[in-house]
């Protein structure tokens, strides 16, 4: 059964390809873990992610490079739960080095880019994990992940919870 979250809700066919280009980038990754910064783009990925592949088949990994944000943890348990998906974390607290996302269940790692603001992704090596750009292997614009997020309740300004992501969720 599908998480509610989860469910189609009608956007326009325009969208509707967009969200389909990138589900399709998705297919055949098997366990998907979503890199989460914190940001709308992150939530929008999960979101898709967790629509095209099912939200238990999809993970919502806390920053895999840099120790979490004070409240990141709250954020992303909060945000994986209303999409019914579960949070990774590749930091302790008091750690000096995260754990290897080689030793997470999952079999691909998505990152967040998008064609026009590709950011700098620092990717660390796996060896049994693909890693993932899908809005840049789709060729998703910024100005088309805003549409998307917008159509399915991650707007730039909101996260999923409805909380503008400048609150602090």
């Amino acid at each position: 059964m599908s998480h509610p979250r989860c469910q189609d809700r009608p956007v326009d066919p325009e969208l509707a390809g967009v969200i389909g280009r990138v589900q399709a980038t998705l297919i055949g990754a098997g366990r998907v873990a979503v890199s989460f910064s914190g940001d709308p783009q992150s939530a929008l990925l999960l979101t898709i992610a967790a629509r095209a592949l099912g939200a238990q088949r999809v993970s919502l990994l806390l920053d895999p490079i840099r120790p979490p944000a004070p409240g990141d943890d709250a954020l992303a348990q909060e945000i994986a739960s209303e999409l019914g998906c579960r949070v990774l974390r590749t930091w302790s607290p008091g750690q000096a080095r995260p754990t290897d996302v080689a030793h997470l269940p999952i079999d691909t790692v998505a990152y967040c880019a998008a064609v026009d603001a590709p950011g700098r992704v620092p990717v660390r090596t796996v060896d049994r994990q693909r890693v993932l750009f899908p809005f840049v292997e789709a060729g998703v614009r910024l100005t088309e992940v805003a549409a998307c997020a917008q159509a399915l309740g991650v707007s730039a300004q909101r996260l999923p919870n409805g909380r503008r992501a400048a609150d602090g969720a």
